[in-house]
């Protein structure tokens, strides 16, 4: 038979009770949220010329793939295009399951890189330094059909700005894909 407790000792039962209630409701809630934020994914432009806003035409033929694509990016971490692209290739993703994105650097995974790019047809320059350098930048995989996509597709020139800084690029990578 146990003591009867007093009422200071049941005032702390209490309050650790509403401790760990209170902590499991706050996992809980986070829990939740983390959720939800899964599942109703968005993206926000921040960009002043809405740079990685996806066009209305884009946004639906990606909801509209009926089957998986695979895009190839055979662009090092260290080109300046490869955060544009990457940032663009995330967008997309978030608007179709079926979409697949495989980031190959050539430089670093050489023996990935020669099995892909031989199996598209993908030919392999090499620069001064000695790196690998692929002629393509992209590459969309669509069942057993593939298309490859150039840097002068993904770049237009815009000479007329910057005169002193040299021709400034724009990034065309929605249209070519």
């Amino acid at each position: 038979m146990s003591a009867p407790r007093s009422d200071s000792e049941r005032r702390t039962a209490g309050a650790r009770l509403q401790i760990v209630v209170g902590v499991l409701l706050g996992f809980l809630l986070l829990g939740m949220t983390n959720y939800l934020a899964y599942r109703h994914y968005r993206r926000f432009d921040w960009t002043e010329s809405k740079t990685f806003t996806l066009s209305d035409r884009t946004k639906q033929v990606l909801r509209r793939l009926d089957r998986d694509v695979t895009v190839y990016l055979f662009v090092s971490p260290q080109d300046r295009l490869y955060a544009d692209l990457d940032e663009l290739l995330t967008s997309y993703r978030s608007f179709s399951t079926h979409l697949r994105v495989r980031r190959i650097d050539p430089a670093t995974q050489q023996g990935e890189y020669r099995l892909v790019a031989g199996r598209f047809g993908v030919s392999t320059l090499t620069s001064q330094d000695g790196q690998d350098i692929a002629n393509v930048d992209l590459v969309l995989e669509a069942g057993e059909k593939h298309w490859s996509i150039r840097r002068d597709d993904l770049l237009s020139v815009d000479a007329s700005e910057g005169e002193a800084e040299g021709p400034m690029l724009d990034v065309q990578s929605e249209r070519a894909l």
